[in-house]
Parts: structure tokens; C-alpha cells; sequence
């Protein structure tokens, strides 16, 4: 089996076609719910198997996946005409000293801030869920979960307004003051103290905001907003000690002594400004605004208190 997948010169007659497709079911309805259809498109898209696939072969070999051991529904009406692979007989426990490495691990995405390790991390973590046996196990698991707590459907739209820059109406449930509408441009999703947050402009308040996504209820309606020109500039002008700096796009020398420069630094995005000067370490000294530098000490220590848990 493992010669005919790496090399095209293996003939087909090696090995049993009929167990190769039913391993191939078995991991796409591992993936997720799948119609008939998807499953036969799924498999005549497959280059080792070149022939057209039946539907009754393809239940035959969902009945096949039954007999040993899968749990897998009928395609009802009630399943939106999908089979739904709802156990799993290969199932494992994962020892204590793996679930603290996998808990180093998720602290460690969170500090880097990385929403698309975060994404495949979870993936992962949700696979593992159901092929625990254990049920402390599978509760440690839940606990490293994040963006799996919050609405899927609008996270997948905040994710894509983010992208392409998109404005979005909102119904965003404030601590203090209740349920409030308000248009918001969508900037970038980033991380902070352990929950997923969206940056944006809001139009409303003429500010950009730092909103935790589980408190956005509703999302009404997304356009194009071209007038970039509302954004309020960011800036910050600091004190630079790294002899070899190059001023990038945005970035405009003020002054240079002997042992340092002095660079206004200019962004139309809080989030990027904040990383960019984190990212100059200890070679940087923010000088003003007032208000950058305290948002820096936060900053620096929230992430004090993640190298000091781990």
C-alpha cells in the first residue's frame, strides 16, 4: 500500500482497491458530514482509483466501516442528507506529562498572538477530543479551546471582513451599558489575555476599537468602506539604539546623534504599530504619545504574566 501511494509505476492490482477506498471514506467522514455526492466526487477525483464509483459501492463500504466498529448515521433528511461519523473506534488516552506539553503549547500560541496557529492548534485539539476515552482527558482538551467558544458563524465572517477590509453593523453587548449598534471596519482578529478580540474603526464613536468577539451578538449587514481617510493616523515617535535601522514605509526620521535616532513611526492600525515597536525589543524607547506608552506597559505586562505561568 505504501509503495502504490508514493510512486505512479505501482499497478493497481497490488492491492486491494476496495480497502483503499474505504480508508478514504473513513478519514472524510473523520473530517466532517458528507452527502453521497461529495463522497463519490471526493473519490473519482482520487488519481489511483480512476474509475467511476457507485453509490451502492460507496454504502457498501460505509457498511464496511460499520462492521468495525464506526458509528455512522443514515443520510436523512434530519442530517441534511449526510452520513455523520458520530464514533470513532480508534480511540486512545493521552498521559498526563502530553497534556501538560500541549498546555505549554497553546500558551505559547497565545502569547505569540497567532490567530492561524491558533486555527490549526484547535483542529487538532478537536480531533483528539473525540478520540479520547477519557473524560477528564477530554475536559483538560475543552479547556484549550478558544476560538471553539465563541459563534463560529461570526467568527468565519469577522475573519473574512478583516481580510478584505470590509464595514460591518453590529449588535455588541457593552459590560456596563447593554446591547448597542454600531458600524465597525474590520482591521485585524488578534489575541489578548486569553480571549480573541477584533480591532476596528468604529464609525459611531470615530475611535478604533478593541471589541472581545463573544460579545458581538449580531452582525446585520457588510460593505465595502473605501473612506480610509476617516481612520484617526496612529503614531508614536520613539528613541532608536539599533545602529543599522532602515526607516521602512511610514517610518520618517526626525533627528540622529551619535548613539541614536529619533523615528515617527505611522500606522492606520494600532494593532501593527503596537507589534512593530514590540518587535525593536529593548532597542526602541517610545517617547509619545502618552497614551502609546502606557498601552506598551500593558502590553509588556500581560506578556510577563504568560512566561511567568509557563
Amino acid at each position: 500500500m505504501q509503495e502504490f501511494i508514493n510512486t505512479d509505476s505501482i499497478k493497481s492490482t497490488f492491492i486491494s482497491l476496495t480497502g483503499y477506498r474505504t480508508m478514504l471514506i473513513y478519514k472524510l467522514l473523520w473530517n466532517g458530514p458528507k452527502t453521497l455526492d461529495e463522497i463519490k466526487n471526493f473519490l473519482m477525483a482520487n488519481k489511483y482509483l480512476g474509475t467511476s464509483v457507485s453509490y451502492d459501492t460507496i454504502r457498501n463500504d460505509i457498511n464496511s466501516l460499520r462492521n468495525n466498529g464506526c458509528q455512522i448515521s443514515k443520510a436523512t433528511k434530519a442530517t441534511a442528507n449526510k452520513f455523520v461519523m458520530t464514533y470513532n473506534p480508534v480511540c486512545f488516552d493521552i498521559e498526563e506529562e502530553h497534556l501538560k506539553v500541549l498546555r505549554k503549547a497553546f500558551k505559547r500560541i497565545l502569547l505569540e498572538g497567532s490567530v492561524e496557529k491558533l486555527e490549526k492548534f484547535e483542529n487538532i485539539i478537536k480531533k483528539m477530543i473525540a478520540m479520547s476515552k477519557s473524560l477528564d482527558t477530554k475536559d483538560f482538551l475543552h479547556g484549550l479551546l478558544l476560538i471553539n467558544k465563541i459563534n463560529e458563524d461570526i467568527y468565519r465572517t469577522i475573519k473574512f471582513c478583516c481580510k478584505n477590509k470590509k464595514l460591518i453593523k453590529i449588535k455588541y453587548e457593552a459590560p456596563n451599558s447593554g446591547i448597542k449598534e454600531f458600524k465597525l471596519c474590520c482591521q485585524n482578529i488578534i489575541i489578548r489575555s486569553d480571549k480573541l478580540y477584533v480591532e476596528g474603526y468604529n464609525l459611531k464613536y470615530k475611535i478604533n476599537s478593541f471589541l472581545p468577539i463573544s460579545r458581538i451578538k449580531e452582525i446585520h449587514q457588510i460593505e465595502n468602506y473605501n473612506k480610509l481617510s476617516d481612520f484617526r493616523i496612529q503614531s508614536a515617535v520613539c528613541e532608536i539604539y539599533e545602529r543599522d535601522f532602515k526607516l521602512q514605509k511610514h517610518e520618517k526620521l526626525l533627528r540622529k546623534e551619535t548613539d541614536k535616532i529619533y523615528v515617527e513611526f505611522i500606522e492606520k492600525d494600532g494593532f501593527r504599530l503596537l507589534q512593530k515597536i514590540l518587535g525593536l525589543g529593548k532597542s526602541c524607547k517610545v517617547l509619545t504619545p502618552k497614551h502609546f506608552i502606557q498601552k506598551v506597559i500593558k502590553e509588556l505586562k500581560e506578556m510577563q504574566k504568560y512566561y511567568e505561568k509557563s
